[in-house]
């Protein structure tokens, strides 16, 4: 958001944090609205380098998404993001789990053209995590 491209991060987390309470009375816990919110906090709080915040969050979002059979298209972003959080905590074999679920999920999906950059940079990520955990 604004605040965050300002380096406003205190003034972002509170927007983000009303915001969310306010969907949160409208909204499912697993409306795309309310995971994007989510998302965006976790993003702002792995640019504050708050890692344990991040990852408990999105650990919440996922199962919440799982749970109620959510957008399997979010739940691959939300994914995607658990494994670049893990690989950038060096916790890489981790993140290669988690890769291979995504990959998993995008390789079930009837239509995998929309997803053709997002596999290339994935194969990219799989080799780094696969690399750093000495299985290379």
């Amino acid at each position: 958001g604004l605040y965050q491209a300002q380096g406003k991060l205190a003034e972002a987390e509170s927007y983000f944090k009303q915001s969310l309470a306010i969907r949160l009375k409208k909204l499912a816990p697993s409306h795309p609205d309310v995971v994007s919110l989510q998302n965006n906090l976790v993003a702002l709080y792995i640019a504050q380098s708050r890692y344990s915040e991040a990852e408990q969050l999105l650990k919440d979002v996922i199962d919440t998404v799982r749970k109620n059979n959510g957008n399997i298209q979010q739940l691959i972003n939300l994914l995607e993001n658990y494994a670049s959080l893990l690989q950038s905590t060096n916790r890489n074999q981790e993140a290669e789990k988690v890769i291979n679920e995504y990959l998993t999920l995008i390789c079930s999906l009837p239509d995998q053209k929309q997803f053709s950059q997002r596999l290339a940079d994935l194969q990219r990520n799989y080799c780094r995590a696969y690399s750093a955990s000495g299985k290379l």
